[in-house]
């Protein structure tokens, strides 16, 4: 991941409440045009996957269920509205 010209504010954080099921997550990422994101699918012998990279570094998100990618996708696409229409008023 790349910051470029871009920056993150706020500490990295760390949630993990295994009774709730969060996830423990330890960086501050910023993304824009420049930064390749990538979609993997595979089949594990257990379990199938899809994959999303980000960067250099290989930021992964893992999915095992098309529920949480179905929520992201989601998240994705309001957040990309919101933002098209913040840069569209300050134009």
């Amino acid at each position: 991941m790349s910051v470029r010209s871009m920056l993150t504010t706020g500490p990295d954080v760390q949630v993990d409440d295994p009774v709730r099921g969060d996830m423990a997550l330890f960086a501050n990422a910023a993304v824009d045009d420049e930064v390749e994101i990538a979609l993997h699918a595979s089949k594990l012998p257990d379990a199938e996957t899809v994959s999303i990279f980000f960067g250099d570094e290989r930021l992964i998100l893992e999915f095992y269920d098309v529920e949480s990618l179905e929520r992201l996708r989601d998240l994705a696409d309001e957040g990309a509205r919101r933002l098209r229409a913040a840069i569209e008023a300050n134009a």
